[in-house]
């Protein structure tokens, strides 16, 4: 039922766009997203159907509708930050300033990287094909429905948190606690200010919703990756001939070197927005009221889950790699092989690691390193 809703909200982009690749198992994994990205403004798809008009047109149209919203948030925050004065209500704009500086930052690079999200696909199908199928036809059943059911949860995550905050905003707006400046200075009805506040919500949510979606999108990279490290690792336990299959070795670890090279600054800018959100997050709980706290912790909540998933996801291709190398280092190579050239072959296994712009390599312990920084500097702000 799920996947029936999902494919219904799509209909329109399929008809529009037409796949020029086979629906192999990968392909079929990624459709989801990319018909996701579509409808999100993100044009991930590269070749035209016959159809061109429809296909210019819907480009347009996405390209119109991603930038109306980068435009209308960078507008609205450069507007509060010139008319607020009150120190109060300034920190507290201050601070959504930051994280909507962030935010911004991540979509435009997104957008910029819109053609590499289906490249890399592209890459991996052509790269992983030696040990095709990569999952059984079960586990990538159940895989597909759980991305589907994770696309639905967050698009209506993000929509009923900018109802809540839109809500809270006209009901202080009413009430006259907030800046009069709030209401833009114009003198117009309150049906179209309570329209204009709804849609200033949802364009602040838009910033996390386009991080959201991406994370999906590189957890599920991960997730093929580490499947065809386990199915590797499996070829190599059979032990039949095992040193004939070391080519796949280097396969897969281009595909995961491909993977980094293409998203490992784009993480940056997610974990930044995620960590630096949720540091906020306790400041912003100390400047509202009681009713606004709710909405602080929920959405504080949701980032740290969605942090540790991606954390969890993205370690576990090294995990899966180490398991390989080990496999390899402890194998005698056939004949053919002279003994130095196994050892140096054995000494050049480099261990692969998924990446934080190449700086940080993403480990499990980086979320207890995470949490032992942001449990410091919490007590430290706190304390003065």
């Amino acid at each position: 039922m799920l996947q029936e809703s999902l494919n219904s909200a799509t209909g329109v982009i399929s008809k529009i766009y037409s796949p020029d690749v086979d629906e192999d198992e990968i392909y079929k994994l990624f459709k989801p997203l990319f018909n996701l990205f579509n409808l999100e403004g993100i044009d991930v798809i590269l070749k035209k159907t016959r159809c061109g008009i429809y296909h210019l047109t819907f480009q347009i149209f996405s390209a119109f509708f991603f930038f109306a919203i980068v435009v209308t948030n960078v507008i609205h925050e450069i507007y509060l930050m010139t008319i607020i004065t009150e120190p109060r209500w300034f920190k507290i704009i201050a601070s959504h300033n930051l994280i909507q500086v962030l935010g911004t930052i991540q979509a435009l690079m997104l957008y910029r990287k819109r053609k590499a999200l289906r490249k890399v696909i592209e890459h991996l199908r052509s790269t992983l094909r030696l040990i095709k199928p990569i999952m059984k036809l079960k586990k990538l059943k159940i895989i597909r429905k759980c991305l589907i059911v994770a696309i639905l949860i967050m698009l209506t995550f993000h929509f009923a948190m900018s109802q809540i905050l839109a809500g809270k905003d006209l009901v202080f707006l009413k009430a006259k606690q907030l800046p009069l400046e709030l209401a833009f200075n114009l003198n117009i009805s309150w049906e179209t200010t309570k329209l204009l506040v709804r849609f200033a919500s949802l364009s602040r949510q838009m910033n996390f919703i386009w991080m959201d979606s991406f994370l999906l999108y590189y957890c599920l990279l991960c997730c093929v990756l580490k499947s065809a490290f386990e199915k590797f690792r499996m070829i190599l336990l059979e032990g039949k001939e095992r040193s004939k299959y070391l080519h796949i070795h280097n396969s897969l670890t281009e595909a995961v070197l491909v993977v980094d090279d293409a998203y490992s600054s784009q993480i940056f800018f997610c974990c930044a927005l995620q960590l630096i959100s949720i540091f906020l997050q306790v400041f912003l709980m100390n400047n509202v009221s009681h009713d606004g706290i709710f909405f602080y912790r929920v959405f504080s909540a949701w980032i740290s889950l969605s942090f540790v998933v991606v954390v969890i996801c993205a370690s576990g291709v090294g995990e899966s790699a180490i398991k390989v190398k080990e496999i390899i280092c402890q194998m005698d190579f056939n004949a053919s092989f002279e003994n130095w050239s196994q050892l140096l072959f054995k000494l050049l296994m480099s261990d692969t690691q998924l990446t934080v712009w190449k700086i940080i390599s993403i480990k499990r312990v980086t979320i207890l390193n995470v949490l032992g920084a942001f449990f410091t500097y919490t007590v430290i702000i706190v304390a003065l």
